[in-house]
């Protein structure tokens, strides 16, 4: 059975410095999106009323009233389908489509300034008209739950893990660790986590996972921290 394939649009950053991330069945990208949304005078209470009207009026009415819906889609749609994004939708939707699936996009939108922005109006004509109308359109909205307290007796033992993919260069896991330390001290209950022999930050570096030279992995620890990169970021 052909199971459908996720072409995932993710948008983070702050205005003037938004980061476009793109994963698909044909390739991963990741470009700085030079977008304003302010720019593009979106009235979201007009476009619903808009998007209703249209539904109901005859033939004859509705390309006036869908002017403004396309304006902006076409918008948003230049906004994301950049070059190296465009060719990476299409190349995905006709793949996946060639093997009788069907391309969904997914769109993760961080900031909310982007995230009341109706993107289920992107249009191109050159992509086939309304994208939504070919491709399935999902959001993944983030709902944090409330984290609740950790409690543990000292000391609180820190699992440190630095990947080291041999063909990128190494990552400062020292560097990493001193950050560790210094955000630790600044803790407000320092009773519960201190330094020194209170504090126990145990580092590994290895090329897999299951590679762990030389680490007591027999003593429990709360918290394992990772230290690798991901879409041309560090994290």
């Amino acid at each position: 059975m052909v199971q459908d394939r996720d072409f995932v649009i993710e948008l983070d950053g702050q205005p003037g410095s938004y980061r476009l991330h793109v994963s698909s069945p044909a390739g991963d990208d990741s470009v700085d999106l030079d977008f304003d949304p302010a720019s593009l005078g979106v009235d979201l209470d007009a476009l619903q009323v808009r998007v209703l009207a249209s539904a109901a009026s005859s033939r004859a009415v509705v390309p006036e009233l869908e002017r403004p819906l396309r304006k902006v889609g076409q918008a948003l749609f230049a906004a994301v389908f950049q070059a190296s994004s465009g060719a990476l939708f299409l190349s995905s939707r006709n793949d996946v489509e060639r093997a009788g699936g069907r391309l969904r996009i997914v769109l993760r939108l961080h900031p909310a300034e982007l995230a009341v922005l109706p993107w289920e109006l992107m249009l191109s004509d050159h992509y086939g008209g309304y994208l939504c109308r070919r491709s399935s359109m999902v959001r993944y909205v983030e709902a944090p739950e409330p984290l609740q307290p950790l409690t543990v007796a000292p000391p609180l033992r820190v699992l440190g893990m630095t990947a080291l993919p041999a063909e990128l260069a190494p990552l400062d896991a020292e560097a990493e660790q001193h950050r560790i330390r210094q955000l630790l001290a600044r803790s407000p209950r320092p009773c519960q986590v201190r330094l020194g022999a209170r504090l126990e930050l145990g580092s590994s570096a290895g090329r897999a996972i299951c590679g762990l030279p030389g680490l007591p992995l027999h003593r429990p620890r709360r918290v394992r921290y990772h230290q690798g990169r991901g879409r041309d970021r560090v994290y």
